[in-house]
């Protein structure tokens, strides 16, 4: 097999949490473990959260601790890059010239979730692979005639889909002329070693209500928030006879109560999912 210089780009520090964190992990690792030089970098001016500060700001540290502590913990100490494109020496991991030449050398680039808006630099790329891993949202917009989609769907050599009925007669989302690899999100178990003995409840971590990602097409909303999907299960606590507890984020403390009330235990998400080595898994 041929050993390739691959770019992962992502957004594990601008967004320090398990979820994210473990997504962009596991395709490093498997990657790595097939024999490829590995590079992960985030690399646009997007603000990252500070969970300290308990906001979004300019101000690094945590970010770049939190990117360099989690390659560190894979095997990958050192294969990084963090900078912020809006403002000048704003580069960690590697220097800025040394950034860019990893542009220029590497094989491929893969903008996995599609989170970077490509520059100039990344364009420098020889081969640009979207991964796409919330499947169909962006297609709806693309069919809708969103530029940005269409903008970024461009700068890329190939689109990757985690939607594996993709082109099926029976899947009808629209591929607006687009053709897709398919693929799924790699787990390494080595990491994620499968536990002997049952938990004594099921559980899940998430976020309960997430707007503003809604999608009209063809006279229909398609929901990017969880919450409606939860309501349709709100009784299951009741009905299954088994202990749920959910470390879930909610807005409001009337959906918390609501929970509650129907038998679903709650914890915070936060302290879990910022543990990201121990607490999370």
């Amino acid at each position: 097999m041929t050993r390739l210089k691959v770019v992962v780009l992502g957004m594990m520090g601008r967004m320090p949490f398990g979820g994210q964190t473990w997504l962009y992990l596991n395709w490093l690792r498997g990657l790595s473990a097939l024999g490829h030089d590995v590079w992960y970098v985030e690399d646009d001016s997007v603000w990252p959260y500070d969970p300290v500060q308990n906001t979004v700001t300019d101000d690094c540290t945590y970010a770049v601790r939190h990117v360099a502590e989690s390659m560190e913990r894979i095997g990958l100490a050192g294969k990084w890059a963090y900078r912020l494109a809006d403002r000048r020496g704003a580069c960690w991991g590697l220097a800025e010239s040394q950034l860019d030449l990893l542009y220029r050398e590497c094989d491929v680039l893969l903008n996995v979730v599609g989170a970077t808006d490509l520059r100039e630099e990344h364009m420098a790329a020889p081969l640009r692979v979207y991964v796409e891993c919330d499947p169909v949202t962006a297609e709806l917009r693309l069919a809708n005639g969103d530029q940005h989609t269409r903008e970024a769907f461009a700068n890329h050599h190939a689109i990757a889909t985690y939607g594996e009925n993709y082109g099926d007669p029976s899947c009808g989302v629209p591929l607006n002329g687009v053709s897709y690899l398919k693929t799924r999100q790699p787990v390494d178990c080595d990491l994620w070693p499968v536990g002997s003995a049952p938990g004594p409840f099921f559980s899940t971590i998430g976020n309960f209500r997430q707007e503003g990602s809604d999608v009209d097409f063809n006279g229909e909303t398609y929901r990017w928030s969880k919450h409606h999907e939860w309501l349709k299960v709100v009784d299951l606590p009741k009905l299954a006879g088994q202990q749920f507890e959910l470390a879930m984020k909610f807005d409001h403390d009337d959906d918390a109560g609501l929970m509650r009330s129907h038998g679903w235990g709650l914890v915070s998400p936060l302290p879990l999912s910022l543990d990201v080595f121990v607490a999370y898994p």
